[in-house]
């Protein structure tokens, strides 16, 4: 079969409002009930141990597409073939918000057999509806393709219930069911999908609530409906106890499920497992729809086997947090982002062999399940240790004596579990000099009057002196200190920052503002060399938290420099660098973070941990990676870009200079108010088009330099090649 010829061009389908509809009369229109919004990244969690396929999920998490508007199509003297495929004249009626890319592919290399133009053709007056997507006989193509598309036109849209609904033959009895007692259509219209086409007169084809299953907002208002549906609302009223902590089986639907083979090798192992640890175990198949919804609204963290079952994780609250053993796709990461809840992935090393059996390692789904726990504020009993990398006497009945010594001796890099809202990462050297000393004490006063309240992770460098060690321990703040492994030790604030991320990802600890900054002129030969520089700092960014609460919105923003300023050219290798080790759809806009004090929202920085290769944790920055020592000022905190996040352009409070004077003028690091214009014309150019953004560069001065793309000059070779800068 060849590829269909399209009817699918904008002209040919005109978009109308729904309150304009009855004077439309043209062949086809989109009527656009909600329009196109940016999702936001999942909050993954990637478990340290696991195979390299974890990674995969964790790239899916740190997308957030645009989706396109949602809406309805109407169209007339439409024929229907197959699965709502819509043709007009013959030509495929092909938008992404009607036919999901991977529908799409197996539609052009024709292996979707009902699309067959020469069945005989069943016309059908007046209006009609059809809504019913790929895979019809799977309850979660029904949870997330095809009820979502009937509610749009009967809720939003108000289409009357008299219409004539389209389904296959064959549709399941829980689906009629739903139409039933959810929507109140009285009768449908069946066909045989293999032996005719339908002709219908009119019809409304509703968008899919996803492009290629990353969600549009619309379907937060969907779940909310079905949350507030009376046969639910009843369901928990009538019962005041729900679990808390669910264990989602496909055991039982095993043997009858028409998807892809899927087993778990050591299955008793793991249901032993999740029960001794308070999960209930939880086939949904046997449950009336009203009370599977019920049940996972209440549920706060939910685990099991990737599936139809655990996608009923969309009735959960944002709070809750989930646990998929083997992701098939991207769909459940996708949930969690639209819900806002926390996902970890664990896949078996055979995860490319269903038909064997996969083992699901019980030492990571413990660690999985109580990190789950802890996070959520479930108590553990009292024999369960709060460190997660410690195995219980509860678990000696799963795992051999000698796995659980090798555990039990592992080291622990967990220190404490925070939930302050922000948090510090500083990255310190301070020498046992009278200066080294002077700048750590200013740091910590300067921590005390700004972030009493808060966790700082503060990343020690090689050559820093004990008494540094005892001024943090004496601090009175909540310090977690990360001393700088020997493997990753760079003369930079580099390392310092490599040390606290590797913490806070052991750690786990959630916030929602992360403020990086370092130990500005610890180094210097007087305190007086950056004393300016710190002040212009504290003023336009320590103190800055007010603002960052009040303006930053984590859905939008993703990072709020101190003192931006244009890069001095596209820096491929640092680029190069980042998309190796943290998949990513964007390209970066191209600003520095100068003088290295930025911040990050909790979304973008999490992502990245939750996602990024270990290389970046294990290896020094400075070994074949192509980056240099000024990485964190102007690279790292692109990660928030590379995810489809903006940064938020911080008001600046005064403009002092530093005192040299070749800093002013128009590739000056002090010239706040002209960079911070330069940066948010950038920034508006690259929302214009994330993917295919340029940033070609502007100079910049390195010591008595000037760098302008890869090439550093003197000041008086740049200006006279180019006068346009000229003081």
């Amino acid at each position: 079969m060849t590829k269909p010829e399209r009817y699918g061009a904008i002209a040919a389908i005109e978009a109308a409002h729904w309150n304009e509809q009855s004077s439309v009369k043209q062949r086809a229109v989109k009527v656009e009930l909600r329009p196109p919004i940016q999702t936001t990244p999942a909050d993954f969690h990637r478990l340290a141990g696991g195979p390299d396929r974890e990674g995969m999920f964790g790239g899916f998490a740190g997308m957030a597409p645009t989706i396109g508007s949602v809406g309805i199509y109407v169209l007339r003297e439409c024929e229907i073939r197959g699965l709502a495929f819509a043709y007009l004249d013959g030509r495929l009626v092909d938008q992404p918000d009607l036919i999901p890319g991977y529908v799409r592919h197996d539609v052009d290399r024709g292996q979707q057999p009902q699309l067959n133009p020469n069945l005989p053709v069943r016309k059908i007056e007046g209006l009609s509806v059809a809504f019913v997507s790929n895979a019809y006989q799977i309850y979660g193509h029904w949870l997330l393709d095809i009820i979502p598309r009937l509610w749009i036109a009967i809720e939003i849209c108000g289409v009357d219930k008299s219409s004539n609904f389209i389904i296959p033959n064959g549709t399941p009895k829980f689906a009629v069911e739903i139409m039933r007692d959810y929507f109140e259509i009285p009768t449908s219209v069946n066909f045989d999908l293999d032996r005719e086409n339908l002709l219908l007169e009119e019809v409304i084809v509703p968008s899919l609530p996803h492009n290629d299953h990353f969600f549009h907002l619309i379907m937060n208002e969907f779940v909310d409906w079905l949350l507030t549906h009376p046969k639910v609302v009843d369901t928990q009223t009538a019962s005041t106890i729900f679990p808390n902590l669910i264990y989602v089986t496909r055991k039982k639907f095993r043997g009858v499920s028409t998807s892809y083979a899927r087993s778990i090798a050591n299955e008793e192992q793991v249901l032993e497992l999740v029960e001794s640890m308070g999960f209930t175990v939880l086939s949904p198949e046997d449950l009336a729809w009203h009370e599977q919804i019920s049940i996972f609204s209440q549920a706060r963290v939910i685990a099991g086997e990737d599936g139809s079952g655990l996608h009923n994780a969309i009735f959960s609250s944002p709070k809750s947090v989930v646990v998929c053993l083997n992701p098939a796709n991207q769909v459940q990461v996708s949930i969690a982002a639209l819900r806002g809840q926390q996902i970890t992935v664990l896949c078996s090393s055979d995860a490319d062999s269903p038909e064997m059996g996969r083992e699901i390692d019980l030492d990571r789904l413990y660690r999985a399940l109580q990190i789950a726990k802890n996070s959520t504020g479930i108590p553990t009993q009292p024999q369960q240790l709060a460190r997660d990398d410690v195995v219980t006497n509860e678990r000696d009945s799963i795992t051999s004596r000698s796995k659980l010594n090798k555990i039990q001796t592992r080291s622990n890099p967990m220190q404490r579990l925070s939930n302050a809202r922000h948090a510090v990462l500083l990255s310190s050297y301070v020498p046992e000099t009278d200066v080294g000393l002077a700048v750590g004490d200013y740091y910590l006063d300067l921590l005390r009057r700004n972030f009493a309240d808060c966790t700082v992770y503060v990343g020690v460098n090689t050559g820093s002196c004990e008494r540094w060690r005892v001024m943090l321990a004496q601090s009175g703040l909540d310090i977690v200190v990360c001393e700088v492994p020997q493997n990753l030790s760079i003369n930079s604030d580099v390392a310092g920052f490599q040390a606290a991320l590797r913490t806070l990802r052991a750690t786990r600890a959630n916030h929602e503002f992360y403020w990086f900054g370092h130990t500005k002129g610890a180094s210097h030969q007087r305190f007086e060399n950056a004393e300016a520089l710190r002040a212009v700092i504290e003023q336009n960014f320590w103190s800055r938290r007010t603002e960052v609460e009040a303006r930053c919105e984590p859905t939008r923003h993703g990072a709020f420099p101190a003192l931006p300023m244009p890069a001095a050219g596209p820096n491929e290798p640092v680029i190069a660098y980042l998309q190796s080790i943290f998949p990513s759809r964007y390209q970066p806009i191209g600003y520095v973070a100068t003088y290295t004090f930025f911040g990050l929202t909790g979304i973008a920085l999490r992502n990245f941990l939750g996602s990024a290769d270990n290389r970046f944790f294990e290896n020094n920055l400075l070994d074949g990676t192509g980056v240099s020592r000024y990485f964190f000022e102007g690279g790292f905190s692109w990660i928030a870009d590379m995810a489809g996040f903006e940064p938020l352009l911080l008001h600046k409070n005064l403009d002092v200079s530093i005192g040299n004077s070749w800093l002013h003028g128009p590739c000056a690091p002090n010239e706040f108010s002209e960079n911070q214009r330069r940066v948010a014309q950038m920034i508006e150019i690259w929302r214009s088009d994330r993917t295919n953004y340029d940033f070609q560069g502007w100079p910049v001065w390195v010591g008595d330099k000037i760098q302008l793309g890869q090439n550093l000059m003197t000041k008086n070779e740049f200006f006279s090649l180019h006068p346009k800068y000229k003081l």
